[in-house]
């Protein structure tokens, strides 16, 4: 390695075989939703080019800071060697070989249109194997009894986050899990995803069968839902995008939208964030719906074994 690193003047030599560079956009590295764009399209570009995450070493290119989506690299794309920041590096590396992975904001799940596959895709579904697999997620194999995982939003800050206004809060929250935890045979977790590491909130998902939230970026961990598993996203208002509809097609899972029929009523505003009271005559309908759809197909998917 020595005798490498003074033939390429004095370069340090990767860790690993491959190095993938990878460049996000600014403050979308704490975005769950635009941060799945960058591991997928990482992901997905090592897959074309026939390259195993176990030869992976990737080099950040941005100078973001630290966030707390970033243990991923080292768990699903970057198993050759660490993630490095390239501004660690202080000098030239010297790899065998090198890989750009292509910007986020070109990958299809931000796409705006519905004019894309609107079925299962094996890619979404591989790639969701292999996250599933890195992060050695457990599904519940209970048939009887259903787990929902209910998504909350709350302003909050950390040392690496700064959200003290929140949109797409939920007014009547308590009432709204009460009359889920009413449906026969189900039971509901409340989670707060902003107060989860990584690992426990991809376990988290992993371990539910149906996933209720406002649209917002921590649904993107729908994607962790069982192979039989569902999503209910909820609207403050119209024109939120399709954003979540289409990684529910792609991945194969049930999927149901509750919109605000009343907007702007049973809607407010303040300094942190803002809120819908959500009809539950016209939203429980929904779930009901998810979690019927999801039993039969839980049911037919353990029928098979």
């Amino acid at each position: 390695a020595a005798a490498a690193a003074a033939a390429a003047g004095g370069a340090r030599v990767a860790g690993a075989e491959v190095v993938m560079f990878v460049t996000r956009e600014k403050g979308e590295h704490v975005n769950m939703y635009h941060t799945l764009t960058d591991w997928y399209m990482a992901w997905m570009t090592l897959r074309i080019i026939q390259v195993d995450p176990s030869l992976v070493q990737v080099v950040l290119l941005d100078a973001h800071p630290p966030g707390p989506l970033d243990p991923f690299w080292n768990q699903v794309i970057s198993r050759g060697a660490p993630m490095r920041r390239a501004g660690e590096i202080g000098g030239k590396i010297l790899a065998k070989r090198a890989v750009w992975s292509p910007p986020g904001y070109s990958n299809i799940l931000l796409g705006k249109n519905w004019d894309d596959c609107q079925k299962p895709m094996r890619m979404m579904e591989a790639f969701v194997a292999a996250v599933d697999d890195a992060y050695e997620g457990e599904h519940s194999h209970d048939i009887d009894n259903l787990k929902v995982i209910f998504i909350s939003r709350r302003p909050y800050q950390t040392k690496q986050v700064d959200h003290k206004f929140v949109g797409r809060q939920i007014d009547n929250q308590d009432e709204v899990v009460k009359a889920i935890k009413a449906l026969p045979n189900v039971s509901v977790q409340v989670v707060d995803f902003a107060h989860m590491q990584l690992k426990d909130q991809i376990h988290a998902a992993a371990g539910s069968d149906v996933m209720v939230g406002m649209h917002g970026a921590a649904l993107a961990h729908c994607l962790w839902l069982p192979s039989w598993g569902g999503l209910v996203e909820m609207g403050s208002k119209r024109d939120l995008g399709v954003y979540f509809l289409k990684i529910a097609r792609w991945a194969g899972i049930h999927f149901e939208n509750w919109i605000n029929p009343y907007y702007p009523r049973h809607f407010r505003k303040d300094n942190a964030g803002d809120y819908t009271t959500v009809d539950l005559k016209t939203f429980m309908p929904h779930v009901e719906r998810a979690v019927g759809a999801v039993r039969e197909r839980k049911k037919a998917a353990f029928a098979k074994h």
